[in-house]
């Protein structure tokens, strides 16, 4: 009995870890066709710029400065007259959106250039709402690699004619911890796109170029 217990533990673990991987290389390989170099893009609906961490202050942390930067040359290349920041800012004692927004303005994009979604409450909500609430059909994301892979491969799950522009790629803070939860979310992403579940507070369609999608 203790043999047979073993043998049933051994064979879901490896089940397991097979599942694991099965969605880690699913998304890693899925994801990767739709990365382009910037000067690859050309023109687009719209430059959707994942959100990060932004510290206490406002400031935008590392990752997420490199992710504007690319955004903030994309948009002077002439990829896009819109940018859509997407990130987390339900709670008024977190906005990402608001930092981003900031951080943009220093770099001279014009104010009239940037929208907000304040529920891009994760990388799902936020690809299947820059398509379903602000009516994108032909986005450039941007984020870094590893992150961009998932997204394209949402996209793609979602019908979202995409490309994406890695950031550049660096270091930071806290590399293994994000890496752990990447392949954690690598599994949430191949089920949710199973699934395709809408998120919570869809709300009404505001594309980019009507009077309801407010500027930020």
């Amino acid at each position: 009995m203790r043999k047979k217990i073993l043998a049933a533990l051994l064979f879901c673990l490896l089940l397991g870890v097979g599942f694991n991987e099965g969605c880690y290389w699913a998304v890693e390989i899925g994801g990767a066709a739709q990365i382009l170099a910037p000067e690859e893009v050309g023109k687009r609906d719209a430059i959707v710029v994942l959100g990060a961490l932004v510290y206490p202050s406002g400031e935008p942390s590392p990752m997420l400065r490199d992710r504007l930067d690319r955004a903030a040359e994309l948009y002077f290349s002439g990829v896009s007259d819109k940018i859509l920041l997407t990130g987390d800012s339900e709670k008024e004692s977190y906005d990402e959106i608001a930092g981003m927004r900031a951080y943009l303005l220093g770099t001279g994009v014009p104010p009239e250039a940037l929208f907000e979604d304040p529920l891009g409450l994760d990388t799902y909500d936020s690809v299947y709402r820059s398509a379903a609430v602000y009516c994108l059909e032909r986005p450039v994301y941007v984020t870094q690699d590893y992150h961009l892979r998932r997204t394209l491969y949402i996209a793609e799950a979602l019908g979202i004619d995409a490309v994406g522009v890695a950031a550049e790629q660096k270091s930071y803070p806290g590399d293994f911890k994000r890496w752990v939860r990447e392949n954690l979310s690598r599994i949430k992403a191949v089920i949710e796109c199973a699934v395709k579940p809408q998120p919570k507070n869809l709300g009404e369609k505001r594309p980019l170029s009507s009077p309801e999608a407010e500027k930020s």
